[in-house]
């Protein structure tokens, strides 16, 4: 069985953040720049699967009023989600760059970067 690699994620997300209620998998309603920084975990599909794996690329996108703001956010992330002296459950690997650009649909500025995620698959 194909594990909830988005929930697992956010999780630990919510925990190198400090602050669980500002990771989700989508942004909130009537969230604005101006209520503060919030980050979307979403999957981009499971590319590679074995019998035993999954490989599953996870965008991460960090919302928020100011450029310098998302992208030190995101740049935390980033080194969180790829640093090998983490003790958490997954093999992470790199996928697109760290991307900051200006959000036309609510405003402000967004960082957004994906990663390989390869996990077991749980069987019952």
């Amino acid at each position: 069985m194909q594990q909830d690699t988005e929930r697992q994620i956010i999780e630990l997300l919510g925990e190198a953040l400090g602050d669980p209620n500002r990771v989700s998998y989508m942004l909130p309603q009537r969230w604005s720049p101006k209520k503060g920084a919030h980050v979307t975990v979403q999957s981009d599909g499971t590319p590679v699967v074995s019998r035993g794996w999954t490989r599953e690329t996870i965008r991460v996108s960090v919302y928020g009023e100011q450029k310098q703001q998302v992208g030190s956010i995101m740049r935390h992330i980033d080194s969180y989600m790829l640093s090998p002296r983490r003790v958490h459950f997954l093999s992470v690997k790199p996928g697109a760059g760290v991307m900051v650009v200006p959000d036309s649909k609510v405003g402000g500025f967004v960082a957004s970067a994906t990663y390989g995620v390869a996990k077991p698959r749980l069987m019952h």
